[in-house]
């Protein structure tokens, strides 16, 4: 199914399961429980023992962690100008360094960027928010859930290494393609395909406009910051640099991507500003199918 027929469709199926379950959020944590610890493992085991490091990979990774300390100091001034409570901070600088650069990024990307850039497309998900997803913002998460006022390192370790993401990431990647996982790999990629349908219609249960007026600025800021300024800032040090347009285009392209649904999942899981993170969420994928075009006319 195209990538847009198919968002449309399950975002109009949560719309309709929105008005008529009469709990919707069971269906929500069912769901969220499926994507977390069944179709998210399931595509880390399809994706990460087959991958190979090579040079080709360091422009597109070095760029999406340079990205990182720099977004947290930029998150940091600004919930100190607009005291944002912790949570909001979270939410923000999350949503901002996690875009969805695999499950709508690189079908898009395949659709609108030469067919050169795919490969560094595919680079940046992979090395970048795939990898940033499943360790750093995993850590964050579980030390902004610790109810202890100091950090109790071993429990949030333990909490880490036993989130099944985490655990499954860290197996594959030393568990080699064949013989354990190549048998596997079509019910695997079968139960990695169901994420984006589940994932949209979380999106769609979930997705209103009514959001609490303390949530309307920082929604605005971080939208704007990822759908706009950010990747302009990244093309503006890439053309500095005069890195190849190819790598541009594809790292320029993956930077714009909407916030990812996955990240947005964990912290709505964990009841982090949970109305911020689903407003954001379902805006900024209806926008980005506005911004992502555009840029690609600019960087093409």
């Amino acid at each position: 199914m195209n990538i847009f027929v198919s968002i449309a469709v399950f975002f109009g199926l949560g719309l309709v399961l929105q008005r008529i379950l009469s709990n919707k959020e069971k269906a929500v944590k069912g769901l969220n429980n499926f994507i977390i610890h069944m179709a998210y493992p399931a595509v880390i085991l399809t994706i990460v023992p087959a991958m190979e490091v090579t040079q080709d990979i360091l422009i597109p990774t070095l760029v999406y962690w340079l990205l990182i300390p720099f977004m947290w100091l930029v998150v940091t001034v600004l919930a100190a100008l607009f005291s944002w409570p912790k949570a909001v901070k979270m939410v923000v600088f999350v949503l901002c360094i996690c875009g969805n650069t695999g499950f709508l990024g690189v079908p898009l990307a395949n659709a609108l960027l030469p067919i050169d850039s795919i490969g560094y497309v595919v680079i940046y998900d992979q090395f970048g928010t795939f990898l940033c997803l499943s360790t750093l913002v995993i850590f964050l998460i579980a030390k902004y859930q610790s109810s202890d006022s100091t950090l109790d390192v071993k429990k949030l370790l333990l909490k880490l290494v036993f989130f099944t993401p985490f655990t499954v990431l860290m197996v594959s990647l030393f568990l080699p393609i064949s013989p354990f996982i190549k048998p596997a790999l079509p019910f695997l990629k079968g139960v990695g395909y169901l994420i984006v349908p589940a994932a949209i219609t979380v999106i769609g249960l979930q997705f209103t406009l009514r959001i609490p007026k303390q949530y309307i600025v920082p929604m605005a800021v971080l939208l704007s910051i990822k759908l706009l300024f950010l990747p302009a800032m990244v093309w503006g040090g890439l053309y500095v640099f005069n890195v190849d347009t190819v790598i541009t285009a594809a790292v320029v392209f993956q930077v714009a991507a909407a916030p990812m649904i996955t990240a947005a999942v964990l912290l709505s899981s964990a009841k982090i500003a949970s109305p911020l993170v689903n407003a954001s969420l379902g805006l900024g994928t209806i926008l980005s199918f506005i911004s992502l075009p555009l840029w690609s006319l600019f960087l093409v």
